[in-house]
């Protein structure tokens, strides 16, 4: 046993996408950043995105985490903890800390991860503990079904009296990063060229110019044809950007470049996005959704002053994951994914879980989301089970319902009992993990 509560400990909030970072019992985490590192060719290295927001030709973008939520190179994880370690001027060898990890469980890598963390920081205690069950805590629950869409993945998780039922968790691959994709395929199936923000000049063009007849003051749609809108939808063209750019001077890395590009679909993604409350009809012969009726357009601006109109590609993009997904063997949509995890568990389980289904994610953040599942369920639900969907009122804890959870727990009385000691591995092993963090 350790005594945690003389000292205050850590919430480490291990993602794919981001880590957050922060002190137990606070509301929300003190850092949030994407885990990449930099590395130039003379290998100097560059943490986090907000160091790369300066053009750089010769870096190489490497990823600490794999597709399932475990770190994949341990050299690259060691050197961004130690980093973050001396820019917020902390010891990791006087706090005990918490860390989550993957919903699915993996013996090797939490025998792998413990000793890694003991040996290389020389931590007094920690505690791993499942991201599902985290948010559970987070809206205070100890039996609920956990349903986590994040970066990567996409979890369907029951939760009971504290523990992640293995034998009925749903995962795949469905999630904030397979919507990005195809987004930007979209957008440049329609010829769309995204231009980084290093890219942009940021001299304006005058374009009301009376002599400055080129091109560059034309719109011009996918079939060749001129227009005169100021701002085009997906299947057009602007050719009257805002701001003079360069594309000739810079050629960075492939990665760099895929980077940046990525961030800005991103961020389309998640400005001009939204749910359709009611479910869309697909058309085969334009491969696509379509809606009964439109949602208001929304305009979107690239760094290089182009603008484009959404409508029904504001909605089409999340449909499709209420739907069944051809690429994918066995996804039916979000909600079959529910259903399917509550009936793989225990009969007396399933009338709990179904009126205690909590969305959280980043990738769950989409206006009318949690309306739409909500319908989704009830429509596909044959049995006369009571259906309640569960939610964070704000985005924020939505995103960081994990790390707020780990936070509530670490700050409990009795918490302070279940930390795994130092002196505890060095005693029975890095094997003790798998019985002391359930």
């Amino acid at each position: 046993m350790f005594g945690g509560d003389e000292v205050s400990s850590l919430v480490f909030d291990l993602g794919t996408f981001n880590y957050r970072i922060g002190y137990s019992g606070e509301d929300t985490p003190r850092s949030v950043f994407h885990p990449i590192i930099g590395i130039s060719q003379n290998n100097k290295k560059f943490f986090s995105e907000t160091s790369l927001l300066f053009y750089k030709n010769d870096v190489e973008i490497n990823y600490i985490m794999n597709n399932n939520g475990w770190i994949e190179n341990y050299e690259n994880f060691e050197e961004i903890l130690e980093n973050f370690e001396k820019n917020f001027f902390i010891e990791y060898k006087d706090h005990p800390i918490l860390f989550s990890e993957p919903s699915l469980h993996n013996k090797d890598n939490r025998i792998k991860f413990t000793e890694f963390v003991f040996e290389k920081f020389n931590l007094p205690a920690i505690y791993l503990s499942k991201s599902a069950v985290l948010s559970a805590f987070s809206c205070g629950r100890s039996t609920c079904l956990v349903f986590d869409s994040g970066h990567n993945n996409t979890y369907a998780v029951p939760i009971h009296d504290g523990y992640a039922l293995q034998k009925s968790l749903i995962r795949c691959g469905i999630a904030g990063k397979y919507l990005t994709k195809n987004l930007k395929k979209k957008i440049e199936s329609k010829n769309i060229k995204i231009i980084p923000f290093y890219n942009v000049d940021k001299i304006p063009i005058n374009n009301n110019n009376e002599n400055n007849n080129t091109t560059d003051n034309m719109m011009i749609d996918s079939n060749g044809n001129n227009t005169n809108n100021n701002t085009t939808n997906l299947n057009q063209i602007s050719q009257q950007p805002k701001y003079k750019t360069s594309i000739n001077d810079l050629n960075p890395k492939e990665s760099y470049k895929n980077f940046w590009i990525n961030e800005i679909i991103r961020d389309l993604k998640e400005t001009c996005l939204t749910t359709s409350e009611e479910s869309m009809i697909f058309v085969p012969e334009e491969n696509s959704f379509k809606a009964s009726t439109l949602s208001p357009s929304i305009t979107y601006e690239f760094p290089d002053g182009n603008t484009i109109e959404l409508t029904e590609d504001r909605m089409s993009t999340v449909e499709t994951v209420f739907h069944k997904i051809k690429e994918v063997n066995g996804f039916e949509g979000y909600h079959k994914m529910i259903m399917e995890a509550i009936n793989k568990s225990d009969l007396e389980l399933k009338k709990e879980l179904y009126n205690n289904i909590f969305l959280c994610g980043g990738n769950t953040l989409f206006g009318n989301f949690a309306e739409r599942m909500q319908k989704s369920l009830f429509n596909s639900l044959n049995q006369n089970f009571r259906l309640k969907i569960i939610t964070h009122p704000s985005n924020v804890e939505k995103k960081f319902s994990s790390w707020i959870g780990g936070s509530i727990l670490t700050s409990l009385g009795t918490f302070h009992q279940l930390w795994l000691s130092k002196q505890e591995v060095d005693e029975h092993g890095a094997m003790i993990v798998e019985r002391k963090c359930a």
